[in-house]
């Protein structure tokens, strides 16, 4: 009685990352490049290590752990759409404010972090 098994050879890890893992780890290193352009002249040199050191670590945890890819990406949609949020809650609270008489809304108080809707809408 002999028994066989297949052997299959030890893939590297690069090896084994999909092309959708190499364009994550693209994206994040492009977006981490282009806020270090548009806004590096306002950080000092640790804000600038944390950054450029960030989008490395993300790609790293993303191909280990699959679900933290759409976690890190669902993020920074909700970042770059917070301040359209923010206007269009202030203009709901408005409208609902002027429609029901004036009435002070505490229903519709909600605060998300970030700039004020003073500082947003001066």
């Amino acid at each position: 009685m002999e028994m066989t098994q297949g052997y299959t050879p030890y893939q590297g890890f690069f090896k084994r990352l999909s092309v959708i893992d190499w364009l994550y780890a693209a994206v994040l290193g492009t977006a981490s490049l282009y806020v270090l352009s548009q806004f590096g002249q306002y950080m000092d040199i640790y804000e600038k290590a944390i950054l450029l050191l960030t989008a490395p670590t993300l790609a790293w945890l993303g191909w280990h752990w699959k679900p933290m890819r759409s976690l890190t990406l669902t993020l920074a949609l909700l970042a770059l759409f917070q301040s359209t949020m923010v206007r269009w809650i202030w203009r709901l609270k408005y409208l609902l404010s002027r429609r029901f008489s004036g009435g002070n809304l505490k229903v519709l108080s909600i605060r998300l972090p970030g700039p004020s809707f003073a500082a947003v809408f001066s």
